[in-house]
């Protein structure tokens, strides 16, 4: 399953250039962020995945795995995810 890679390996380019990470992976990254990053000062405690782009968009924080990939596929992500029937 996509949540226990993710979990993992820390984090999984979810669609070309959106990625979603755990929190513990970020927070390593983020100890070597330069000063400068808008990102370094941002409480990454506050979600447990976090998605980001190459594009610059902020981060945005989300709670759960499935959260983050329902956000950047859309419902039909959490009818596959969740294996349920509509």
């Amino acid at each position: 399953m996509l949540q226990n890679e993710l979990d993992k390996v820390g984090f999984l380019e979810v669609v070309d250039g959106v990625y979603l990470h755990t929190q513990e992976s970020l927070l390593a990254d983020q100890l070597e962020w330069d000063e400068s990053d808008e990102a370094k000062h941002i409480d990454l405690t506050q979600y447990n995945y976090w998605i980001s782009t190459n594009s610059g968009t902020p981060l945005e924080g989300v709670n759960s795995a499935i959260e983050g990939f329902v956000k950047i596929y859309g419902e039909v992500a959490e009818i596959i995810l969740r294996g349920e029937k509509k």
